[in-house]
């Protein structure tokens, strides 16, 4: 399994989108591939209104994730 953080990888598409295709050993990775994503979106929406119960276990979980060492995340 590798996580993939939304924010990294539009921060920096190249990086993450290069590192997924090395996971997945797929051949053909370019620019072109990387250059469709944006960071447009981040952070310009309120997030949308979801009930606290599910916003722990969501933050709960996302902190796992970031706990978890980087060789276990790739």
């Amino acid at each position: 399994m590798r996580v993939v953080f939304y924010e990294a990888l539009v921060q920096n598409p190249m990086r993450e989108v290069a590192a997924v295709y090395d996971f997945l050993e797929l051949p053909g990775f370019n620019a072109a591939i990387a250059g469709r994503i944006h960071a447009r979106s981040v952070r310009h929406r309120s997030p949308p209104d979801i009930s606290p119960a599910v916003t722990a276990l969501c933050d709960e979980l996302l902190a796992r994730f970031k706990a978890l060492p980087l060789r276990s995340r790739t």
